[in-house]
């Protein structure tokens, strides 16, 4: 299960680090921590079943990169978005319960 994900976390960080450090520093720091985006092992997942959850209006986790995590995913997977935030609401809470549940009751 993974929540409010996006495949490089490099990026907000570099982008938050970006008024810390030299451009040079930031570059290989970046490049370095690019080494464990999630999206290098998503793949590796299999035969584990992956429920994807994310907010349609989610600043930290846009849709093109959570889109390039679910690509990335091995199967059998699932993408379920919501109208929120990157804090996801009841709903999705819900959902990811009963997503538990069939997984555990093999239904």
């Amino acid at each position: 299960m993974i929540q409010s994900g996006r495949a490089h976390l490099s990026a907000p960080i570099a982008a938050y680090c970006s008024r810390l450090l030299t451009r040079k520093r930031l570059r290989t720091y970046t490049r370095a921590y690019a080494a464990v985006d999630p999206v290098h092992y998503v793949s590796r997942a299999s035969p584990v079943s992956l429920i994807f959850q994310n907010g349609t209006r989610d600043p930290i986790s846009p849709a093109k990169d959570v889109d390039a995590y679910v690509r990335a995913a091995s199967e059998p997977k699932e993408l379920l978005r919501y109208e929120s935030g990157h804090e996801l609401d009841q709903r999705a809470r819900d959902e990811r319960d009963a997503w538990l549940v069939r997984l555990l009751l093999g239904g």
